[in-house]
């Protein structure tokens, strides 16, 4: 029994002493030149759950649900005078309505 319970800790011993040593041998070499970022600042803008329901001879058919994700330039987003949620949820909103 004590012969089980040495070598489990003998084990484990040796098991954390890896990952120190490896730990400690990665972080001498270090991270190296980080990467570019592949949009070259672009900035990423999620909207929320858009539901616009499709009408059809007065009657609700079904629902077009969207999540849309788009890329902005910083600088131009600034400039809106309005969220751009708003801007994007009004413009399906009406592209949908409109062509149906």
């Amino acid at each position: 029994m004590i012969k089980v319970i040495a070598i489990a800790v003998w084990i484990c011993a040796a098991t954390l002493g890896a990952v120190f040593y490896s730990f400690q041998a990665a972080g001498e070499r270090g991270v190296g030149e980080k990467p570019k970022p592949m949009l070259g600042g672009l900035d990423y803008v999620k909207t929320d759950v858009i539901s616009v329901p499709l009408i059809h001879d007065s009657k609700i058919d079904g629902y077009f649900l969207a999540k849309l994700v788009y890329t902005v330039e910083p600088e131009q987003i600034k400039k809106l005078s309005i969220p751009a949620e708003a801007l994007i949820t009004d413009e399906v909103y009406s592209y949908l309505y409109a062509h149906p």
